[in-house]
């Protein structure tokens, strides 16, 4: 009886002294992505599409 006294008393004050924590918690590391995301500027639908996933494009490759 006594030694679960004494193991509720020992998680309760350990749970009082992690709660204590004043400063939080700052992870560092490298975050890395292959995914863009491309939004228009005005709305509309597209007409056709001139290229095909993959392909190198420039300003004027997709000149009509």
């Amino acid at each position: 009886m006594i030694g679960l006294v004494l193991a509720l008393l020992a998680a309760g004050v350990g749970y009082y002294v992690l709660q204590l924590r004043t400063t939080p918690l700052v992870l560092t590391g490298i975050v890395t992505t292959n995914e863009v995301i491309v939004s228009p500027q005005v709305s509309g639908r597209i007409d056709r599409l001139l290229v095909r996933e993959g392909d190198t494009v420039s300003a004027t490759s997709c000149s009509p």
